[in-house]
């Protein structure tokens, strides 16, 4: 994630992991219950360390929902404003006078939550 501010304007950046095909190490693990019994592939998702299981939404940096995919994929859901307000991404919001954007850049998928100051 990264933060810049210019002008009023404070940028947040946090870059969505592409999708891929799940590979042996940080986004797929295998587990076995009985050590007898064939290996059961079981796909996870690893964010900031924690193993997150298909299906499973968390919030990243206080400022992003992020949401595992079955194929071990994490995607960004949306942008959070404060406990009680979340954007969805590509809108704009105003709360006073503060302006707050949430979008993704198309040319590298990452998404940017804007926060700026009349």
């Amino acid at each position: 994630m990264a933060l810049m501010f210019i002008d009023s304007v404070m940028y947040l950046k946090l870059e969505e992991i592409p999708e891929k095909e799940p590979t042996l190490g940080a986004d797929f693990s295998i587990h076995s219950n009985q050590p007898n019994q064939s290996r059961k592939s079981v796909v996870t998702c690893v964010s900031q360390g924690i193993v997150h299981h298909p299906g499973d939404t968390w919030i990243s940096d206080n400022w992003f929902t992020k949401k595992c995919m079955p194929d071990g994929s994490i995607i960004i859901l949306n942008c959070i404003v404060n406990n009680n307000t979340t954007m969805k991404i590509n809108t704009q919001l105003r709360l006073g006078k503060m302006t707050y954007k949430c979008y993704r850049n198309r040319t590298d998928s990452s998404v940017y939550f804007e926060m700026s100051i009349e």
